[in-house]
């Protein structure tokens, strides 16, 4: 069985007719694929409701078919559970099947086409906006007050995960070092936050070759969504401005986990019986 997350730009235009057509509804049923939802990837779906609503219904009812019981933690959940010492049950990484049925409820006259307003998809991404704008500003500072010279992979992203967890104890209100003992003591059990912290990490190191080459808008979303890929074998894009250099940032010795396009899943698709 593949354990397979979806990026949105694999949805757009015509490549959701030819994902909707192919053979991922029957090896669903039949358990040969096991989909899971980001957040990103359900909000950006979601995204099209205000100017192209019945698109959007289509896609959101057929990806709630698809899969309308493993839909991934917001990420900054998962590591608040991870810090926190809250990793019980085993897949608290995952949204509770109450919590999961309330929204859908609340987002079934969306869906019905009674209503063409998302509940709550202002308050995301003024939420996420705000957030963005705060994590960009400390990452540029972070590379820009850092010498090339200075930089050893290893060295620089010790010392960048000991800053973000300051910065996390500090946003949470916890005493300072409560976050980096933590870290120290069980850092396998923070599977989401070490892989985050090092996406993070990854949107400062992979362009300091070239200090003209400026922060890709999709960084942020990439090392979120990439992020969760302990829980995956395949992640499928068809972004492919910078999303396949975080991945081998992140995954580059990992075994069994890939990156493809749309073209290349339809194909993998075709093969499985």
């Amino acid at each position: 069985m593949y354990k397979i997350i979806f990026d949105r730009s694999i949805l757009h235009g015509d490549k959701f007719d030819i994902l909707q057509s192919s053979r991922l509804n029957k090896l669903v049923q039949s358990k040969k694929i096991k989909l899971f939802y980001t957040p990103r990837f359900l909000i950006e779906t979601l995204a099209l409701a205000p100017k192209r609503a019945d698109e959007c219904r289509v896609h959101m009812n057929w990806l709630i078919k698809l899969n309308d019981a493993r839909w991934f933690h917001l990420f900054d959940e998962i590591i608040r559970s991870e810090l926190n010492n809250q990793v019980l049950p085993n897949k608290y990484y995952l949204v509770e099947d109450a919590k999961r049925t309330d929204w859908l409820s609340r987002l079934s006259p969306f869906l019905k086409g009674k209503s063409d307003v998302v509940p709550g998809l202002e308050e995301y991404r003024n939420r996420e906006s705000s957030y963005k704008t705060k994590v960009r500003t400390t990452l540029l500072a972070y590379r820009d007050q850092t010498p090339l010279s200075q930089y050893d992979l290893d060295r620089s992203l010790d010392q960048f995960v000991k800053d973000m967890l300051n910065k996390f104890e500090i946003a949470d209100g916890k005493e300072s070092g409560v976050y980096q003992t933590k870290w120290d003591r069980d850092r396998f059990t923070c599977r989401y936050t070490e892989r985050y912290l090092r996406a993070l990490f990854g949107t400062i190191w992979i362009p300091l070759s070239n200090r003209n080459l400026g922060i890709d808008r999709n960084d942020l979303a990439d090392a979120e969504q990439l992020s969760y890929m302990p829980w995956a074998d395949i992640f499928v894009s068809d972004d492919h401005k910078t999303m396949e250099s975080n991945f081998d940032f992140l995954y580059h010795d990992w075994k069994g986990k890939l990156l493809l396009d749309s073209a290349k899943f339809i194909k993998l698709l075709q093969t499985l019986r």
